[in-house]
């Protein structure tokens, strides 16, 4: 697994933990409690770490010779939170 896998699984933690921030802390704060600012931070933590993770899934594909059937199934994996560990394995790249 090269640098840039073992960041692509770490960047995939860290985007599906502020999903799951996004979903269970804030939003609730923001509709049961009127407290609208914390969706305001963490939705835009949870978009920029999103792109980012797009962003690197594309440069696995060229960099990494990932195979497009691969790179489409992480987009769309990407769309579940953890849903990047279902594609994990190194054999099905």
């Amino acid at each position: 697994m090269s640098t840039l896998e073992k960041f692509w699984h770490r960047l995939g933690m860290v985007e599906s933990l502020s999903l799951i921030l996004l979903m269970v802390v804030a939003m609730p704060l923001k509709y049961l409690a009127n407290q609208p600012m914390p969706v305001r931070y963490v939705g835009m933590l949870h978009g920029v770490l999103f792109i980012l993770y797009c962003a690197l899934v594309g440069i696995l594909f060229l960099k990494e010779k990932w195979r497009f059937s691969y790179a489409v199934e992480d987009f769309a994996a990407a769309w579940i939170p953890f849903g990047f560990l279902i594609l994990d394995p190194p054999q099905k790249r």
